[in-house]
Formats: structure tokens, sequence, C-alpha cells
């Protein structure tokens, strides 16, 4: 993931803002067996 961490990291300094945005989900669903929020976690049932 950190790979993919870096590269949001570099497309949210560029002017890109909506590739950033998905690529921040994507991240967070990859690592959705971190996710602790009931409300969260009750959407992606």
């Amino acid at each position: 993931m950190g790979i993919l961490r870096n590269t949001v990291t570099e497309i949210r300094s560029d002017h890109d803002p909506k590739t950033a945005e998905v690529l921040s989900k994507i991240i967070f669903f990859a690592e959705d067996q971190k996710i602790k929020d009931p409300y969260i976690l009750q959407q992606l049932v």
C-alpha cells in the first residue's frame, strides 16, 4: 500500500482532485478490515 499512498500524495499535490479522490477511496476500501465505524460498515454490507 505504500506505493499507492505515495501516488495519491503526488496526485493531491497536482491539480487533479477527482483522481486523488478516487484513489483515496480505493485505498480506504482496500484496507476495509481496519474500518471500525458502524455506519460505514453497515453501508458496505
